[in-house]
């Protein structure tokens, strides 16, 4: 992720209502952006297509994607992308770090050639670190799963919920686009309490992206606002657990599920 200063957003806003195709909104999300422009922007696929074809951008991405800051003109750019990578290799770590960092470079000569808006844009920071989609994970009492999520599945010792798609990227050059898949229109599913403790493990909570998932559930669980809902349960549980002098697998479901309905964590 890296940020820009300088985006002309009325420059850029007045070429998306006259060209709505070059966004992924529909119609309806077009009239919405020119009532209140979105926090997030997708789009530009043709654009980035030919510039990738014609060995302008050396790197596999689907669209452009943007997002609004505090400032007007200000915009974090979520673009690069480097496969095939074992991060548990510090070296290979290193190559995909310099790797990320020389996209960035591309990435803001092609915004500023091809994305109305973006002419006078400028870097003005990045991320600190590669960021790593996925790595290890837990087994747990229980492994959430695609059909889970799909199905906005409910669990009684749910401490978390999330409709978020399924979300996996090409893991190749050579393969197939982004796998994105969400659940029924205004469906959500849980996450349970069983997802934060290890198998053949006792005494330990585990929380953010490494709970017990499948490969395709973590697509979804994984991200930032999801994984802040795992802390606060797993702290929570982990307090209850001290209190009582109980292993975490004893504490009373009903009881953590009350105290993270009053801290606002979980709806009832």
């Amino acid at each position: 992720m890296f940020k820009l200063s300088g985006w002309d957003k009325a420059a850029f806003t007045a070429y998306v209502l006259q060209h709505p195709e070059v966004l992924r909104l529909g119609s309806e999300g077009v009239a919405a952006y020119a009532r209140e422009p979105l926090v997030a922007v997708c789009g530009f696929v043709d654009s980035l297509q030919s510039s990738i074809a014609r060995g302008q951008l050396p790197l596999r991405r689907e669209h452009v994607l943007f997002f609004n800051t505090q400032r007007p003109d200000e915009v974090i750019v979520n673009m690069s992308r480097v496969m095939q990578v074992d991060v548990l290799d510090p070296w290979a770590l290193s190559s995909a770090e310099t790797l990320a960092r020389e996209q960035i470079f591309a990435i803001l000569d092609f915004l500023r050639r091809d994305v109305p808006g973006f002419s006078g844009a400028n870097l003005i920071s990045s991320g600190a670190r590669v960021g790593i989609r996925e790595s290890r994970r837990i087994v747990g009492d229980y492994m959430l799963t695609a059909r889970d999520v799909l199905s906005a599945a409910r669990f009684p010792d749910a401490i978390a919920r999330s409709a978020y798609p399924i979300d996996i990227h090409a893991l190749a050059p050579d393969q197939a686009g982004d796998y994105d898949r969400g659940l029924p229109a205004g469906q959500a599913y849980d996450i349970p309490y069983r997802c934060l403790l290890p198998q053949k493990v006792d005494g330990l909570l585990v929380a953010g992206r490494c709970i017990s998932t499948t490969v395709e559930a973590h697509a979804s669980t994984r991200v930032s606002p999801t994984c802040m809902a795992f802390g606060q349960a797993a702290g929570t549980a982990a307090a209850l657990a001290a209190r009582k002098g109980l292993p975490p697998r004893q504490v009373d479901i009903d009881e953590l599920r009350q105290v993270l309905v009053r801290q606002g964590a979980l709806l009832s």
